[in-house]
């Protein structure tokens, strides 16, 4: 009973620290709650059971592959600094959360985040290859691989995705980076009714015209 009433913050500086971390909460039946930024407005990051926070802000490492266009980075790195070191080689990683100045690749991965971007390129599910973690009673774990083709036994990966940490905590993560657009283009239209300006929307897909962020391009004025 005590126990559930401890909020220790554990910040760890090595993945392995994670596994002895989980190895001991698994022992001693001590809840466990991981955290990146704690941008998340779900408030997942919250110890409601008490326990420990185990927080990954300091596995920040980044290693970009210019070759395959793949991007190895820690949970804590924050994805505005992943998408600008891309941008520098020509690359671009699409998924664009409104936090991203401050929020996690980890907890990106954790709640599967979108952004505005995510109508033409997806969402973070759609950029991970590989996870690499522990599982709750400190197990060491590998799904996917950093192959553009990996079609080998049961998708455990895209189930740990999404899954707000209550499968196991990913301590590295293995993006697939796609080509820079070339330019940006920002269009503003005017519209005498709601109506239209839905219309117009649907008038853009029937061209195959799909825009990056279509919430920008509708703007209406009553007249």
């Amino acid at each position: 009973q005590r126990q559930m009433c401890i909020r220790d913050s554990i910040k760890v500086d090595d993945s392995k620290q994670v596994g002895e971390v989980l190895k001991l909460a698994n022992e001693f039946q001590v809840p466990v709650t991981t955290k990146g930024a704690g941008s998340s407005l779900t408030g997942g990051a919250t110890p409601i059971h008490g326990g420990w926070v185990l927080d990954l802000s300091r596995l920040n490492h980044l290693q970009l592959d210019e070759k395959n266009r793949l991007a190895r980075c820690g949970p804590g790195g924050v994805v505005s600094n992943l998408q600008s070191e891309a941008e520098k080689l020509g690359l671009f990683y699409p998924p664009d959360p409104s936090s991203k100045d401050f929020c996690t690749i980890g907890g990106n991965v954790a709640c599967n985040a979108g952004g505005l971007r995510c109508v033409k390129y997806g969402v973070t599910r759609d950029y991970v290859l590989a996870l690499t973690g522990f599982m709750a009673n400190g197990d060491q774990v590998t799904w996917g691989r950093a192959t553009r083709k990996f079609a080998t036994a049961y998708n455990v990966r895209d189930l740990w995705i999404g899954s707000e940490g209550t499968l196991g905590v990913v301590t590295e993560i293995t993006l697939r980076l796609v080509e820079k657009p070339l330019y940006r283009t920002t269009f503003l239209g005017a519209f005498a009714s709601d109506e239209l300006a839905l219309s117009a929307s649907l008038a853009l897909s029937e061209l195959r015209i799909r825009p990056s962020s279509p919430l920008s391009y509708a703007l209406t004025v009553h007249c």
